[in-house]
């Protein structure tokens, strides 16, 4: 991974997402990091660096590009910002947070000198959180639900700044128990944010519906159990991982499992079902020895050839070329 604070990447042309400015209608720069040539296929990505970093080099104003494999989450402390979504303009007082999606395309304007972070996330940092994984999981989806909220309480914005800074120390340092602490610190910061997600919109159903929120855990939990220790045991799947029969297996329908997902975190039931499959994936092509087709089968698939398709839809490599790629990487480093 480059530096932060190399310059040197601030030069190169930047590549372009075709597909993302033929639907927008716009051609934007698609970077890494911004300013960072861009690399494909990012996975277990987690960073986090202070505001100035890259604002101070370019006048404050980062320009339109987009980030296509991982979320960003922009903690300001101090000052305001005008940031842009996708066409929609919006100005922001600290202390205050902007959640941006990946494949958003976005531009941010800082009052010179402001005071903040940005982390950046690809989505299966959370899955790997182990027990903790469901309230932070909701708390990530209901920070990208809310998109931008402000930070209302003194001791809350102390608390996150005390995090956040904690996250950016530890991401550049080295040592044996850098993994682990930085995503506890990350699943910290994410529950600590929620706090204020859910506080800026009590007059929204989608936060007030408790037999709602209670029915998203249920479900995540469900699949939890159902998808995330295959391959890791005998364990094979109870049913067809599909919403109809989630649905069943909590006593409820289809449409109310899938309004319940909508109301807390924004996205559909089947959307979930698909993050949990495509973590478990990854997870079983870089650290077993299973194939490509035993793989499939554990995860309900009736061909391998169904699977693949989905894999690479989602990660735009096959299985194959993806597990192949982390091998190469681990046998980089052992060698350096």
């Amino acid at each position: 991974m480059t530096s932060p604070g190399n310059s040197e990447h601030m030069t190169r042309a930047p590549a372009v997402v075709k597909s993302l400015a033929i639907q927008k209608g716009i051609q934007v720069p698609a970077f890494f990091l911004f300013g960072e040539p861009y690399k494909e296929d990012v996975y277990a990505f987690l960073h986090a660096e202070k505001l100035e970093i890259r604002n101070a080099e370019v006048g404050w104003n980062i320009p339109l590009h987009v980030h296509p494999d991982f979320d960003q989450l922009s903690i300001l402390l101090t000052g305001h910002c005008e940031y842009e979504h996708d066409g929609m303009v919006a100005v922001l007082q600290a202390p205050s947070c902007v959640f941006t999606r990946a494949g958003t395309i976005h531009r941010f304007s800082y009052e010179p000198g402001s005071d903040g972070f940005v982390v950046s996330v690809s989505p299966d940092i959370v899955d790997g959180l182990g027990s903790t994984s469901s309230s932070v999981s909701r708390a990530y989806l209901r920070l990208a639900a809310a998109r931008a909220f402000t930070v209302t309480d003194p001791r809350g914005t102390a608390s996150i700044q005390h995090l956040v800074a904690s996250l950016a120390t530890h991401v550049s340092a080295y040592h044996d128990n850098k993994r682990d602490l930085t995503r506890h610190l990350f699943a910290a910061l994410l529950l600590e944010l929620e706090v204020f997600a859910v506080s800026n919109e009590r007059g929204n159903p989608r936060k007030g519906n408790l037999q709602a929120v209670q029915m998203f855990d249920r479900y995540q939990n469900l699949i939890a159990e159902e998808i995330r220790q295959l391959g890791r045991s005998k364990m094979k799947l109870k049913f067809q991982p599909t919403t109809m029969n989630f649905a069943e297996a909590l006593s409820t329908t289809p449409h109310m499992l899938n309004s319940a997902c909508k109301l807390v975190a924004g996205i559909s039931a089947r959307e979930l079902i698909q993050n949990a499959v495509l973590y478990q994936a990854c997870q079983l092509l870089l650290y077993t020895q299973l194939s490509v087709k035993e793989i499939s089968y554990l995860l309900g698939y009736s061909h391998p050839s169904h699977f693949v398709r989905f894999f690479k839809a989602h990660r735009r490599l096959p299985p194959q070329e993806f597990r192949r790629g982390f091998q190469e990487s681990d046998q980089h480093l052992s060698r350096n």
